[in-house]
């Protein structure tokens, strides 16, 4: 009976580092996982950010190239008008 316990004895300390270390490799993959899953929120309001900047960008734009917004603009500020049919050639006639 003394040679079974101290033979048993390095077989259940040896069991419970590797239960320790399994448990530990497996929190470790938690934090991990819950570490990589803020990151990715925080892109991903990052990108929608970037999205709603664009699609405000693409409407001032749109709205700055509108052809009602330019013609009001040329006949306005730059006193310009649309050309008299006598004015107008096309290059065929060249």
């Amino acid at each position: 009976m003394r040679r079974s316990r101290p033979v048993l004895l390095p077989a259940v300390v040896a069991a419970g580092l590797g239960l320790f270390g399994i448990l530990s490799v497996s929190a470790w993959f938690h934090v991990q996982s819950v570490r990589l899953s803020y990151r990715c929120q925080a892109v991903r309001q990052e990108m929608d950010l970037w999205d709603h900047r664009a699609q405000a960008e693409l409407r001032s734009l749109e709205a700055a190239l509108s052809l009602s917004r330019l013609d009001a603009s040329a006949r306005g500020r730059r006193g310009l008008a649309l050309p008299r049919p006598d004015q107008i050639r096309l290059l065929v006639d060249i």
